[in-house]
C-alpha cells in the first residue's frame, strides 16, 4: 500500500512539473516582449520577425495538441475531444462570451479596476510591434492557453467523471489562470481567475477544446481593437 502511494505521489510531482514546463512554452515566442528595450531593431524587422514568430507558434501549437490527443487516448472518462458542432453547445458557447464581456465591463466599470500589469505590457508592445503583438495576443495566446489551462490540465489533475472533481476542476483550472496573469491575490487575479472559471466551464461543457478557443480569442481580439 505505501508503495502504490508513493507511486502516485512521484507521478503527481512529474505531472505539476511537466504542467509548468509547459507554461514556459507561452512565452517562447513573444519576441515583442523585447520591443521596449530593443524599439528601433524590432520596429525595422517587424515582418520578418513576425515570419519566425509565426513559424515557431505553429511548431509549438503542433506540439502541444499532439501531447493533448496522446492524453485523451491513455484515458478520457470524461470524453473529451473533437466532435461535429452542435447548435446547443454554440449556444452556451454564445452565452458565455457574453458573460465574459459582462465580467469585463464590471470589474473596469464599477469595481474601478486600474489596467492590469499584463495588459500594460501588451499594450506596450502593441504600440511598438503591432503585428507582433496582436499575432500573439490574438492567435497564440488563446490557442496554446486553451490547450494549457484547460485541455492538458483537466486531463492531467482530473481525469475524473465525478461531479465533484468537475467543479473543482473548474475552480483549480481558473485559479491557475488568474495567477499565471497576474501573481498576486488582487482585483485584477481576480477578474482574471473569473474569465479563467468561465472558459473552464465551456471547455467541461462542450467537450471541446474549440469553443473556449473561439471565445477566447475572440475576447481578446476585441480587447485589441
Amino acid at each position: 500500500m505505501a508503495d502504490k502511494d508513493q507511486s502516485v505521489f512521484l507521478k503527481l510531482i512529474l505531472k505539476i512539473f511537466f504542467f509548468f514546463l509547459f507554461i514556459q512554452i507561452l512565452g517562447v515566442p513573444q519576441f515583442e516582449a523585447f520591443a521596449p528595450y530593443f524599439p528601433n531593431f524590432m520596429q525595422q524587422y517587424e515582418l520578418p520577425l513576425l515570419v519566425g514568430e509565426v513559424t515557431l507558434s505553429v511548431f509549438l501549437l503542433h506540439f502541444l495538441y499532439s501531447r493533448y490527443r496522446n492524453q485523451l487516448r491513455i484515458a478520457n472518462p470524461n470524453h473529451f475531444g473533437k466532435e461535429k458542432l452542435a447548435g446547443n453547445k454554440i449556444l452556451f458557447t454564445v452565452g458565455m462570451f457574453v458573460v465574459m464581456n459582462i465580467v469585463a465591463i464590471v470589474f473596469s466599470s464599477f469595481l474601478s479596476l486600474d489596467t492590469p500589469d499584463n495588459q500594460e505590457a501588451i499594450n506596450q508592445a502593441t504600440a511598438l510591434v503591432p503585428m507582433l503583438a496582436v499575432f500573439n495576443t490574438v492567435v497564440f495566446g488563446p490557442l496554446a492557453e486553451e490547450i494549457i489551462f484547460r485541455g492538458i490540465f483537466f486531463n492531467y489533475f482530473f481525469n475524473q467523471n465525478r461531479r465533484n472533481s468537475h467543479i473543482l476542476a473548474i475552480i483549480v483550472s481558473g485559479t491557475v489562470f488568474g495567477l499565471m496573469h497576474e501573481a498576486s491575490f488582487s482585483l485584477a487575479f481576480l477578474y482574471y481567475a473569473s474569465l479563467g472559471w468561465i472558459l473552464a466551464g465551456t471547455y467541461l461543457y462542450t467537450k471541446d477544446l474549440r469553443y473556449s478557443m473561439a471565445i477566447h480569442l475572440l475576447f481578446n481580439l476585441l480587447g485589441s481593437l
